[in-house]
């Protein structure tokens, strides 16, 4: 959500937006007395509508990981996602309406690792599921009492870290593809996505802004046929204080969060013996600064504590990270490079004791911990480099590397993105108190593997790009002893998408 704009509050555009509203609702209810209202004012607040309708068709090859050897070794399929919406963006009052149909053909019917697994096992299962319902649905409003202060509520994405954005193109970047989604996001790599049923207050200042949100989670994801139904025993809260980027220190943004998560559902509790109940509290540190030789250099530091029950055992856990980028502006190519480290926390001893992995909770960890999302971030610590080029106007090229190890050998290789639909725990390994088992556990190794990405985009118009990518997982000793088939793996996506 961008910062609220501050000012004096427009009276009159107020009234014009109200007078649209009430000549809406009362045309279509009471067309006589809807026709007495004032045109002009209509018409002017008519022209505000936006209307677009934004395609993703993508093709996915995948081979490797596997755990026995009759485990399909490779496939590909296709996704198809159209999302066409309608938004009304008045000054003090906001509505905003998505529809989507979500389609994938030719999944994998055996396949036992990647995305194609996940689509065909969550939904029916079925080769070629398909899934039309709303994605968002909500009504924002600002200023309408005090400068700054407002609401959103609705059928809404939720991406943490992403509170208040700048004019400082350097400082955005950073926060939409290195900071936000750590804990919630709207996990919209796969065809699905996640959507949260919610009501956000905030206050947004010149030098601050604060937020507060209460929220169901809904499923989604990888999840076809129950997609947007509300995991009703799923409960989110969370609140975040953000002193913005000219506050305490020029270009410097630093970031206070609490969220509070509980999930009651019959499937976590068969995981944990009991209910989740787990408080969380972190801040953030970003930033984007000039006069450092010929180019801008980045910083972002983030860490988090959590506390709480897990089922039948306390839980308590931490997890930091810490990266650093420098991106040269007046030399040809201007390459972006960052290196960084993602630690989080593992259990010592998963079967008894305290927790001590850390929850991810409901993240879009696909830009984060690998492209290949073999990797969670819980009991993790992962090296990491990205370098991104532009050899032409329209090209950005990027390469990713990462390093995998687990914090703990006896706890697992975790993997995950959170909880899809009323059934599915979300995170595969640890301890499962049903079972008495853990899940993806190493045999005593440390060291999982490695992946290198190589991404290709190529904007060919305002309406429409094509995006490339390839991955190769590089298994280690860790990773065989999960996948001892096979424990290398290759993922290739193309896709276009078109903006109209």
């Amino acid at each position: 959500m961008n910062a609220t704009p501050q000012g004096p509050t427009n009276r009159s555009s107020l009234k014009s937006e109200r007078a649209f509203l009430v000549f809406v609702l009362l045309f279509f209810l009471f067309p006589d007395v809807g026709s007495t209202l004032q045109w002009d004012d209509v018409q002017k607040e008519l022209k505000k509508i936006d209307l677009g309708v934004p395609g993703r068709l993508r093709w996915e090859y995948w081979s490797g990981l596997e755990g026995q050897p009759n485990d399909q070794s490779d496939y590909n399929f296709v996704n198809l996602q159209v999302r066409p919406y309608v938004m009304y963006p008045g000054e003090h009052l906001v509505f905003f309406f998505q529809f989507q149909y979500a389609g994938a053909f030719n999944l994998p019917e055996n396949a036992v690792s990647g995305p194609g697994s996940l689509y065909f096992g969550l939904s029916t299962p079925e080769i070629a599921p398909q899934a039309t319902d709303v994605l968002e649905f909500w009504m924002m409003g600002k200023d309408l009492l005090v400068n700054g202060l407002g609401f959103e509520v609705g059928r809404l994405g939720i991406t943490d870290g992403e509170e208040t954005l700048y004019e400082d193109k350097t400082l955005n970047w950073i926060k939409k593809a290195r900071l936000s989604e750590r804990l919630l996001g709207t996990f919209d790599w796969p065809n699905v996505g996640r959507r949260y049923h919610a009501v956000r207050g905030f206050y947004d200042t010149e030098r601050c802004r604060v937020d507060a949100i209460a929220s169901k989670l809904l499923a989604g994801g990888f999840e076809y046929n129950t997609a947007f139904s509300e995991l009703k025993d799923v409960d989110i809260f969370g609140g975040f204080m953000t002193l913005k980027d000219h506050f305490l220190i020029d270009h410097t943004e630093i970031r206070i969060f609490g969220i509070y998560f509980r999930d009651d559902r019959d499937v976590a509790k068969s995981v944990t013996g009991g209910t989740l109940d787990i408080p969380a509290m972190g801040a953030s540190w970003t930033g984007a600064y000039t006069g450092f030789g010929p180019g801008t250099i980045d910083t972002l530091v983030w860490g988090c504590y959590e506390w709480g029950d897990w089922g039948v055992t306390g839980h308590s856990a931490y997890a930091v990270i810490g990266e650093v980028g420098y991106k040269f502006q007046e030399v040809r190519l201007q390459p972006w490079l960052r290196i960084g480290v993602a630690h989080a926390s593992g259990d010592d001893d998963p079967e008894e004791g305290t927790h001590k992995s850390f929850f991810g909770m409901a993240p879009t960890n696909h830009k984060y911990y690998g492209y290949m999302d073999t990797t969670a971030f819980s009991n993790l610590v992962n090296f990491y480099q990205q370098l991104i080029v532009k050899p032409a106007e329209k090209v950005l090229v990027q390469m990713d590397g990462h390093i995998f190890w687990l914090h703990d050998t006896h706890d697992s290789w975790y993997a995950g993105s959170g909880a899809t639909r009323n059934d599915v725990f979300g995170y595969t390994g640890g301890f499962n108190a049903t079972s008495g088992t853990t899940a993806r556990l190493t045999g005593g190794e440390g060291f999982i593997g490695s992946e290198l990405d190589l991404t290709a985009k190529y904007e060919a118009s305002r309406h429409v790009g094509f995006e490339a990518t390839y991955g190769h997982f590089f298994g280690a000793a860790g990773a065989r002893a999960v996948f001892p088939e096979n424990g290398h793996g290759n993922w290739l996506s193309i896709t276009a998408l078109v903006t109209f």
